[in-house]
């Protein structure tokens, strides 16, 4: 996000700014205020904002002396003056110094979105022209071709760019190949990254060496571009493949990466590559095909390469799912009937054994992903439930449905997960809160879906000072009332995005956001990912 600094004498004027546009949904966060110019030179230094709101009349050091101050420390930023009717004469020396907008006090909303909008284009405007010849031209490769995937680039703008970045996707077919790192267990440390630097860094440390690994081979060949998509997966687009349900080329290629990040790294994966398509305007099938292969690494076991083509004829018209009665389960457990549970799962896979072992093994994993999807989902929504916990029971029982080869052994997994839910929802529904806060989460669970629930409104409803309700609510759950409801709102959110067909917008609506923008950077930030690839 951009950072923005608001310098203004007059409080008045600074929450103003602060409250006139939702800022976070032009991606810029307020970093920081002051009310004076040496004040904010000195938040300047400490803040690098990309975006600087200041006065010019101000006490101690005035706008203009402050915009000459950050002219003469070189300070990359861009400065919008405030200013009254009679300052024009200020406003243009302020011009001089490097400011490139004003603003008159007061100014209507519309004024100040036009000039926000403009200065974030110039902005990146500025980045791309530093782009070339400079280190970060692969994050514009990747950008390009993550848009390619997604089928979100016109042709003549894909032209464009392959250009400027130096890339060429005219040689078809095209097909891509997706490449996902399959986890180690829980608790198995990688054997080069110790756990001391955590599950992420590890992932990202191992996700980049298999990046550069299949680079450095596909250099050599001339065969492919690599880059890395929104998922984390590493991706490459191979040229002048077969149109042959298997590509003997590519496979011999993908088999040697295969054995040789398994024999150096110590890494396993799983790859799926996709349909062959003739031009590059069609390769975002290539890749959600690619994408589909994947799933069957749960038939097949991890470190093969499946090809679309391959799997689509081997599966022919097989029925892939199973219907699960999602309102049952999720009653069930939020009744914590373990009994009712494990009769319902005995009959769900009672009919399937004995029979079509790769056809069904396909149905009956996918089956149990999503009943522990849905198991993990009811767990997260109880209040205050330690999330680290929901992870890795999450992380266990998701890597025993990947690597069981038993249909009994599957069955148990689900179970084994179904009871360490409902053991760790009794403990955590015996946490003890106050009967204030207590009534705060039944004023939650009730009310969530109006857009004005608020510590406010709750505290008028409840008789008691907003600020000592505030400060309790933190003690006792360690959160803000805000984070608590939007971290509420998103786990309602997700529920709706598994089990319904409703549009992003309609789930806004129904968890109580009253802006979409909002919701989508809100979303993103708790779960890491946008709401599409958590449906996804």
């Amino acid at each position: 996000m951009y950072r923005l600094l608001i310098v203004d004498d007059e409080a008045g004027i600074r929450e103003g700014l602060k409250k006139i546009i939702p800022w976070e949904e032009y991606g810029i966060e307020i970093c920081g205020e002051a009310e004076n110019g040496a004040d904010a030179l000195t938040m300047a230094d400490m803040l690098n904002p990309n975006i600087i709101f200041t006065d010019i009349k101000m006490p101690v050091m005035d706008g203009i002396s402050f915009i000459k101050a950050l002219k003469e420390n070189n300070k990359d930023c861009k400065v919008v003056v405030l200013s009254g009717f009679s300052e024009y004469e200020l406003v243009r020396q302020a011009m001089r110094y490097g400011a490139v907008d004003y603003i008159l006090k007061p100014s209507g909303k519309d004024e100040i979105e036009h000039i926000v909008v403009e200065i974030i284009d110039n902005i990146e405007d500025e980045v791309i022209s530093r782009l070339k010849n400079s280190e970060h031209l692969q994050l514009l490769k990747n950008n390009i071709l993550n848009r390619v995937i997604r089928n979100d680039i016109s042709s003549r703008e894909l032209r464009e760019k392959m250009k400027f970045v130096g890339l060429d996707l005219t040689n078809g077919p095209l097909s891509i190949a997706i490449i996902k790192l399959v986890k180690a267990p829980p608790g198995k440390a990688s054997p080069t990254h110790s756990e001391e630097t955590g599950e992420e860094n590890s992932l990202a440390w191992k996700t980049f060496a298999i990046y550069n690994v299949c680079n450095e081979m596909l250099e050599a060949k001339k065969k492919g571009i690599v880059f890395t998509d929104a998922a984390g997966y590493v991706v490459v687009i191979f040229t002048e493949t077969s149109e042959e349900a298997v590509d003997k080329k590519i496979k011999e290629i993908l088999d040697d990466f295969i054995a040789y990040i398994n024999k150096t790294l110590k890494i396993d994966v799983s790859i799926g590559v996709g349909s062959t398509v003739r031009a590059s305007r069609n390769l975002y099938k290539s890749y959600e095909d690619a994408y589909k292969t994947l799933e069957y690494q749960f038939v097949f076991g991890i470190n093969t390469v499946l090809f679309y083509q391959e799997i689509r004829n081997y599966f022919g018209e097989t029925n892939k799912s199973i219907e699960l009665e999602h309102d049952v389960i999720t009653e069930l457990l939020d009744e914590n009937n373990y009994e009712e549970l494990e009769r319902y799962i005995n009959t769900l896979f009672l009919p399937f054994y004995n029979k079509d072992k790769f056809a069904d093994g396909y149905v009956l994993r996918n089956c149990a992903l999503e009943i522990i999807i849905l198991v993990i989902q009811s767990f997260s929504e109880i209040p205050m439930t330690d999330r680290g916990r929901i992870l890795k029971i999450k992380e266990e029982a998701l890597h025993k449905v990947a690597t069981e080869s038993s249909l009994v052994n599957l069955q148990d997994t689900i179970l084994d997960t179904i009871k360490t839910a409902i053991e760790e929802r009794t403990i955590t529904k015996h946490n003890k809160y106050s009967r204030l806060i207590l009534e705060v989460f039944q004023n939650i669970e009730q009310h969530y879906t109006n857009p004005g629930l608020s510590l406010q409104s709750l505290a008028d409803k409840m008789h008691v000072n907003t600020a000592y309700l505030g400060r309790i609510f933190k003690k006792e759950t360690n959160h803000s009332f805000t984070s608590y409801l939007n971290l509420f709102r998103v786990e309602k959110a997700k529920r709706l995005y598994l089990t319904t067909n409703y549009k992003g917008t309609e789930i806004c609506d129904k968890v109580g956001f009253a802006n979409y923008n909002y919701f989508y950077i809100v979303f993103r930030k708790i779960e890491g990912m946008n709401p599409t690839d958590f449906r996804k």
